[in-house]
């Protein structure tokens, strides 16, 4: 649901303000190296870190047959996408659902 609205608030600035505007946006971006914001998936930030990292909520914390259980594959992404903050971790997002999660791995 969140990745839908995310898609729908993309879509609108599209819509109102057209490609061009993303497209200047881009050229305008800096190096990630000079960057006050990285956004990144799990996978290309694996062997990065940052001093403060916010994880989103788009992990599929179920089973693919809708079990209360992840499989390992989406286990290992989240480990890794914890563990590149050096200083704050923001799971905010996450909260609700890794209670749950560690509520059944007890």
């Amino acid at each position: 649901m969140h990745l839908a609205r995310t898609c729908c608030r993309l879509c609108a600035i599209v819509d109102e303000l057209g490609t061009g505007y993303l497209r200047a946006l881009a050229e305008r971006s800096a190096e990630q190296g000079a960057a006050d914001y990285v956004i990144s998936t799990v996978h290309r930030a694996k062997g990065l870190e940052w001093k403060r990292v916010r994880v989103a909520n788009d992990f599929r914390l179920r089973g693919d047959d809708g079990s209360p259980m992840p499989d390992e594959d989406e286990l290992r992404l989240l480990y890794v996408a914890v563990t590149r903050p050096q200083h704050v971790l923001d799971i905010s997002e996450l909260r609700d659902e890794l209670l749950r999660l560690f509520s059944l791995r007890r």
